[in-house]
């Protein structure tokens, strides 16, 4: 009787396999359509010359108009050309957006949370209140100027 309720905790019945692998399914076909093939797609076509206003030869559009380049575009983001400085200044932009950008998004919301706070404490200065007594976000947000 122990190996039976042993046996029965560690493993999934039939009935529950089948569920997942049913329930699964979907979501991965799904994942791999609008996730992973066009991740193996934008590398594929990082070692083309590609346009798509030119011809390519086969039915993805390369070759032929879209002629196979190698590593020489991965070469052009790091020598000095347009392509480089338009690289390093989309780089330099991504980190500024991360490093001030983001941390003043997450710290916005503080003011008018504080807002609310008093005012539910009645702790703030009626006279700034509106007077139907909205205390909706763009509401509070307004509000935070006349403090």
């Amino acid at each position: 009787m122990a190996t039976a309720t042993a046996r029965r905790t560690g493993k999934l019945q039939r009935s529950q396999r089948v569920f997942a692998a049913c329930s699964l399914t979907p979501i991965m076909l799904y994942m791999m359509a609008f996730t992973l093939l066009p991740m193996i797609w934008a590398v594929i076509i990082t070692f083309y010359r590609y346009s798509p206003t030119r011809q390519g030869a086969n039915f993805l559009g390369l070759g032929g108009g879209n002629p196979f380049v190698g590593f020489a575009n991965y070469l052009d983001l790091f020598a000095d050309t347009p392509t480089g400085r338009l690289f390093r200044l989309a780089v330099k932009n991504t980190f500024v957006f991360a490093l001030l950008v983001l941390p003043l998004n997450l710290c916005a919301p503080c003011r008018p949370h504080r807002i609310c706070e008093r005012a539910a404490q009645n702790r703030f200065p009626h006279h700034l209140l509106p007077a139907d007594g909205d205390l909706s976000c763009g509401r509070v947000a307004g509000l935070g100027r006349d403090l």
